[in-house]
């Protein structure tokens, strides 16, 4: 086809004795493929490659996936994408780069069949060296604040490599609106932030080396507009010499929709360890794991939960919480907890391989309730070619939040007689938020026909914030042809509807460790 992906309208119009139009939207999609993949690598070592796929079609698709690489690397064999529904698909495979020093490329091939046999060809640039710095970053950050409350940003710069990595630069780019200031390293004020163009830069000078292995620990301040309900947006540019790290997304962070609501900012620390995210490996290290309610809402007693997901080289002992062993997880109820309290738990770790960790931290609060309404309505017209629209509005749960519509019912009479009926014809149908209209029932005869029942319209999760408002439009439409009287009725007697009310809270957050011996330097 020549057609490019994008939006289209069919426009459909009858002329004659009757005219009509009719206009029905299509978007024309095509499949897209992109990968993930470290640009830089020490040799022999393995990395994670990542291919994201999105499929648009309502039709089955096999995806096979293989990697062509370079002479002297491996990976661990191909995989098929089983594509069944439009959506995003992701892969990993693991890279092992050869002995050589060399710039080269790592190739992905998807082929697959719709209607004809296709390809796509993915290719990444990766540099492979036995003398490399690598640099890469944990970013620590949440993702529900408060409005106008001082909140900590924290991102963890971590040297994978196999050399030292100088010249050193990191600038986080933060959106306008959203204030960033008060810089540090490893605890020590450095550093610039320029408010006006909302980034905050490390230099050099601040950073100095980073030795393979190590890790600098680079925090500031961040404030939010007074606005609720608004999103902020952050992202690093890391450099090192020639090379550089740019984060992949932008991290999103969202003041909170409403006042009065609870949210948990997550830290750790190794306990009397040469440094504080450090342990050494064999070592049964002690941790303090602090969580904060950083909202404006004081936490009660047994209404949250708090997680942390350990790493498979990592074992847990001396803790107070519950340890789901299967998924690797500790969980500890909070208890009660004021706005701008801490509140600690200890565990001791015992991690069996040197290297980066990323423990993942969630804070977990469940507000959801169901509540349910049947109104008596009287929307209907009664003709031979008629028709209603009124605004009904839906009846809300008291002190509702997050509230989304989940299920419509619409109990409805209908009928159409004549003599020598040739047809009658019903319809109802309803607005979303987007003032879109959605059919909850239609019908026909082609001779006299008296009915009624509950027809029920079922909304999809992923279409429920579109279902939150509390007034909609309710059409009805009715027509009869024949050569009498032409009667026809359609006409909603009841409504019956679910609300979903409240929110399942989980507030995550990675969390940074690094394991490898002590060394003592001499400066």
């Amino acid at each position: 086809s020549s057609w490019t992906s994008g939006e289209y309208s069919l426009n459909i119009n009858v002329s004659g004795d009757e005219t009509d139009s009719r206009t029905e939207n299509l978007t024309f999609k095509d499949v897209t493929a992109s990968a993930v993949f470290y640009d830089y690598m020490c040799n022999g070592t393995i990395e994670n490659y990542k291919i994201n796929l999105y499929h648009p079609f309502n039709e089955f698709v096999n995806y096979d996936v293989t990697l062509n690489l370079p002479s002297g690397w491996s990976y661990s064999g191909g995989q098929t994408i089983n594509a069944i529904l439009p959506g995003n698909y992701t892969l990993l495979f693991n890279v092992t780069s050869s002995q050589n020093n060399e710039q080269t490329s790592v190739n992905a091939s998807v082929d697959y069949s719709y209607p004809i046999a296709k390809n796509k060809l993915i290719s990444q640039s990766v540099e492979n060296n036995n003398a490399i710095p690598i640099l890469e970053v944990v970013r620590e950050m949440p993702k529900f604040v408060l409005n106008r409350s001082e909140f900590i940003s924290t991102l963890a710069i971590y040297n994978k490599g196999c050399a030292n990595a100088n010249s050193v630069r990191i600038v986080d780019n933060v959106l306008s609106g959203w204030t960033a200031y008060s810089s540090t390293l490893d605890g020590i004020t450095v550093g610039v932030s320029n408010i006006p163009t909302g980034q905050v830069i490390l230099t050099s000078s601040d950073i100095g080396t980073i030795k393979a292995k190590e890790y600098r620990i680079f925090s500031y301040k961040v404030l939010p507009p007074i606005t609720l309900n608004e999103f902020g947006t952050f992202r690093y540019n890391l450099t090192w010499g020639s090379r550089n790290n740019y984060e992949e997304n932008e991290f999103i962070v969202n003041t909170t929709k409403y006042s009065s609501e609870s949210h948990l900012l997550f830290n750790i620390n190794a306990i009397n360890s040469f440094k504080a995210r450090s342990a050494e490996k064999d070592e049964n290290q002690l941790y303090e794991f602090n969580f904060t309610n950083i909202g404006d809402f004081d936490i009660l007693n047994n209404t949250w939960n708090v997680t942390l997901i350990l790493p498979a080289q990592c074992n847990p002992s001396n803790y107070t919480g519950n340890y789901n062993s299967s998924i690797r997880q500790i969980n500890w109820p909070v208890g009660v907890l004021n706005k701008g309290e801490t509140g600690s738990f200890y565990l001791n770790l015992d991690c069996s391989q040197e290297g980066k960790y990323v423990l993942v931290a969630e804070g977990i609060h469940d507000t959801r309730s169901t509540n349910y309404f049947v109104n008596n309505t009287n929307i209907g017209c009664v003709g031979t070619n008629c028709k209603d629209s009124e605004n009904f509005v839906f009846s809300k749960p008291n002190n509702s939040r997050y509230e989304k519509l989940s299920k419509i019912d619409f109990y409805t009479s209908y009928g159409w007689s004549d003599y020598g009926l040739t047809i009658g014809e019903g319809l109802v149908n309803f607005t979303n938020d987007n003032n879109e209209e959605l059919i909850v029932w239609q019908n026909y005869s082609l001779n006299d026909y008296f009915g009624a029942g509950w027809f029920n319209y079922t909304i999809n999760e992923s279409e429920q914030n579109k279902f939150v408002n509390a007034q909609r439009t309710i059409n009805v439409k009715s027509y009869t042809d024949g050569i009498g009287d032409k009667n026809g009725n359609v006409t909603v007697e009841k409504i019956a509807y679910t609300w979903e009310n409240g929110k399942l809270f989980e507030d995550l957050q990675n969390l940074f460790l690094d394991v490898h011996p002590f060394i003592f330097d001499f400066w």
